[in-house]
């Protein structure tokens, strides 16, 4: 019963004693963060240690709480060389190697670093970043077995950490293999623990977006607003041509000139509730415009202030000349279309309503331009015209169309037409010319009428003119004086008389028509 006892007080013990250690391994992994790494949580890039290390430290505080409860154990022992009293020892080594084999196989570096630079402790993974076997650093001073370490950045943190009690982190590209670790480093009472963790993908995506950000011409900034300063990165620092990547927030404000007013308006909304703004501005060097800038803010959550103003600045400079270009290429058609001779108007391709009307359609056809405005294009056409011009709309056309279109009294008046289609406020549009053709018609018309009346003369002349006067010429011959008999010829004088009289007739209508085509020109 004694041996029973001794074992579940033994038992309960060791899990109590396991329990406490994971809960110091927690427990130190948080203090670690909180007050030796403050910067650690404002991104996951710079973040010291993951769920993996929060492992690890459990492991440590599991180890060396087990450790300790069995080497009390075999202190008390009364006979340390008996039989009995190497079961706790062996136990130890038994457990020595379970958590050993776990730091070994673990995908993260791992190190322990005595305060005199004592290699206590150094997995596989973080003796690669030494480049030297594990076995070759363990027991020995690190900077004695690698002098060159003191002058890289892993050196120069981890002499930081120890001299500072305050936990590092440093990005480094290893050489061999080219990836990119996060190593962190977290001071202790007697030395220091180092954890690296394999940063490729995360450090290439950056750099990727680094590039992206450069290439775009997109730079990010922070407000700091307990120091009153902002945050600027390299992109940022060269959009607003500043050198440092922190400047005073009246710096920041004075870069906007007269409009900088409204980014200090934005930012202290921002503090006091509101998510977000988007401005766009121009960008003053020396008293003189330099460029234009998007300037984006907005608030978001932090565990460690409650929250942070951060955003991004962008060049538009490229964009606002183009615009300034298309508002000058704007205007100068708006120019041509107002001052053109020719009636025009643009109307909207579902709704026929006319949107805009040069002022001479308004002249043209009798209306004022905003009386235009409140009209459809279907009321310049004539009655009936218009619901055939409107199938052809859908159709490509470069040819002229004639039409059909009236005034504003209802006087009708043929135009030659051309249309377009185009596109206004991102709707369908069309674009149409309606140059008047009606008097070029009717004087079509009136040399077509005269014409038709020359042709009848031509045929009177050719036809009619010609039959009386044959007769005449042949009846002259048949009254010759060696052939005419007064007796028996008196009847050819009888038929040169008619003949006479019809040719005269004729002529009469001839010379009345003309007449009346004079005065119908």
């Amino acid at each position: 019963m004694n041996r029973i006892w001794k074992f579940n007080i033994t038992n309960t013990l060791i899990k109590g004693l396991q329990a406490l250690g994971i809960l110091m391994g927690v427990s130190y992994f948080n203090t670690a963060q909180a007050t030796s790494h403050p910067t650690v949580s404002h991104s996951p890039l710079l973040a010291a240690v993951d769920i993996t290390s929060i492992a690890l430290m459990a492991l440590c505080g599991l180890f060396a709480a087990t450790s300790i409860y069995f080497y009390l154990q075999g202190k008390n022992q009364s006979k340390p060389t008996s039989p009995k009293s190497d079961a706790p020892s062996s136990k130890v080594e038994q457990i020595n190697a379970v958590y050993l084999d776990s730091f070994d196989r673990i995908s993260d570096g791992f190190a322990s670093i005595s305060d005199k630079g004592v290699v206590e402790y150094c997995n596989e993974q973080a003796s690669r970043h030494f480049g030297i076997k594990p076995e070759e650093l363990k027991g020995k001073i690190l900077w004695e077995v690698l002098p060159s370490i003191k002058d890289s950045k892993i050196g120069s943190a981890l002499m930081s950490s120890l001299q500072t009690g305050k936990g590092q982190t440093v990005h480094i590209q290893r050489s061999a293999d080219l990836k990119w670790f996060e190593i962190g480093f977290f001071p202790g009472k007697h030395g220091v623990t180092l954890i690296a963790k394999d940063i490729t993908r995360e450090e290439e995506a950056m750099r990727l977006l680094e590039l992206t950000n450069q290439v775009a011409r997109i730079g990010g900034w922070e407000f700091l607003f307990k120091q009153g300063r902002i945050h600027l990165s390299p992109v940022a620092q060269e959009l607003l041509h500043v050198q440092g990547n922190q400047i005073e927030f009246e710096k920041f404000v004075s870069f906007f000139g007269n409009e900088g007013a409204q980014v200090a308006q934005q930012l202290e909304k921002l503090q006091q509730g509101e998510k977000h703004f988007d401005l766009e501005l121009p960008v003053y060097k020396n008293g003189a415009q330099s460029g234009w800038v998007k300037i984006i803010g907005e608030t978001t959550p932090d565990n460690m202030s409650g929250q942070r103003i951060l955003g991004t600045i962008q060049d538009i400079q490229n964009r606002v000349a183009y615009q300034e270009k298309m508002a000058d290429t704007a205007q100068q058609y708006r120019s041509l279309f107002d001052l053109t001779p020719v009636p025009m108007w643009t109307f909207d391709a579902k709704s026929y309503k006319i949107i805009a009307a040069n002022a001479a359609a308004a002249n043209e056809y009798g209306y004022e331009q905003d009386e235009l405005l409140q009209r459809t294009i279907s009321q310049m056409f004539y009655p009936g015209v218009f619901s055939q011009f409107a199938k052809q709309l859908g159709m490509p056309s470069s040819k002229a169309q004639i039409s059909e279109h009236r005034r504003k009294n209802g006087q009708r008046l043929y135009v030659e037409m051309y249309y377009a289609e185009i596109e206004h406020e991102k709707k369908k549009a069309f674009l149409l010319l309606a140059r008047d053709i009606t008097e070029r018609l009717n004087n079509m018309r009136a040399i077509e009428s005269q014409n038709q009346r020359l042709r009848e003369i031509a045929w009177m002349q050719s036809h009619k003119v010609r039959a009386p006067l044959a007769r005449i010429l042949a009846i002259a011959q048949l009254i010759e004086p060696e052939y005419f008999d007064p007796a028996h010829d008196r009847h050819l004088v009888d038929e040169i008389c008619k003949s006479a009289h019809e040719l005269d007739e004729i002529l009469m209508e001839i010379v009345q028509r003309t007449e009346n085509s004079n005065k119908a020109e």
